[in-house]
């Protein structure tokens, strides 16, 4: 059976590459952008892989960021997965890697959610206590926000200047949105 969209090893290759760089872009307007069916572009993925005795699982790579413009590391280190964090950093994902529309790295998002052996791992592995969101929120305000004292106290940045204006507005506004998240979760 001859495949409407019949590629030599080259273009098979050209099509893995910009599938993995696909951005934002979901894998169905991927496919939709190539003028082509996700059985077809499926089908040449695992060709790929199997041409070049890639294992069947993902091809994504430890800083490749998801749909959703997040990397794995970022949600490994939200949900408290010390395990993946440290999975994610031996197979090379960035440390101080960042949410790209809150800027946002997973030292911060640890230190909010109080996951104090996620935060630990961070920061021995080098992770910067100085580095800021987008708003200008650092790790120390975000581990405050999330009441966790303990954390906070290891988050002070040393040359960053903390805006107590900024600290008690983001305070307030952090810890909001986590109760609406808690309340929130039992719904899904």
């Amino acid at each position: 059976m001859r495949r409407k969209h019949d590629f030599s090893s080259d273009q098979v290759r050209e099509l893995v590459e910009s599938y993995r760089k696909r951005g934002g872009m979901s894998r169905l307007q991927f496919c939709e952008a190539r003028g082509m069916s996700a059985s077809a572009v499926d089908y040449y993925v695992r060709r790929y892989k199997k041409e070049n005795g890639l294992p069947k699982a993902r091809l994504a790579r430890p800083n490749d960021p998801g749909p959703m413009g997040v990397t794995p590391v970022l949600v490994a280190a939200a949900k408290g997965i010390i395990d993946g964090v440290k999975a994610l950093v031996e197979k090379g994902a960035k440390i101080d890697t960042r949410d790209e529309s809150s800027g946002i790295s997973p030292l911060m998002i640890a230190a909010l959610r109080g996951h104090s052996a996620v935060v630990t791992y961070l920061l021995e592995r080098g992770a910067s206590t100085e580095a800021v969101d987008k708003e200008g929120r650092t790790a120390y305000v975000y581990a405050v926000a999330g009441g966790v004292d303990a954390l906070a106290a290891r988050l002070k940045p040393t040359t960053v200047a903390i805006n107590q204006e900024l600290l008690a507005k983001s305070v307030v506004l952090l810890r909001a949105q986590r109760c609406i998240e808690l309340i929130e979760a039992p719904c899904k």
